[in-house]
């Protein structure tokens, strides 16, 4: 079963112009197991991205940048879930927006845009 994923994070480095260890293999391997089949492509595209977005010196990918990366989603998608359950136990869901924080933009006829 982790072969055939393994095989799908190497050709995605592969095409991204990147080569990759065998730990960090491991260690994306290990993070997108916790997903459901249908969302692992999704959560190697999500590592991938993020790894672009660090400034990695050299074209190898190596396992400290993605041990990074991986515990960042993590700790984002725990905080994601307890905002959800705050969200669903609290008694009601009103947000409250005031008006003068929110530019006022007129459309233009003639040039189609909207300018503030």
């Amino acid at each position: 079963m982790n072969a055939p994923t393994k095989k799908k994070i190497q050709k995605k480095c592969k095409i991204r112009g990147y080569n990759i260890k065998v730990e960090a293999l491991d260690e994306i391997l290990s993070f997108v197991t916790r997903f459901e089949p249908a969302e692992q492509d999704e959560a190697i595209d999500l590592v991938l991205d993020q790894l672009e977005n660090e400034s990695l010196k050299s074209t190898i990918i190596d396992v400290e940048p993605v041990q990074r990366v991986v515990n960042l989603l993590l700790e984002a998608d725990a905080k994601e879930e307890t905002t959800d359950n705050f969200a669903s136990s609290s008694s009601s869901a009103i947000a409250v927006i005031n008006v003068f924080d929110v530019p006022r933009y007129k459309y233009d006829a003639i040039r189609r845009n909207f300018y503030q």
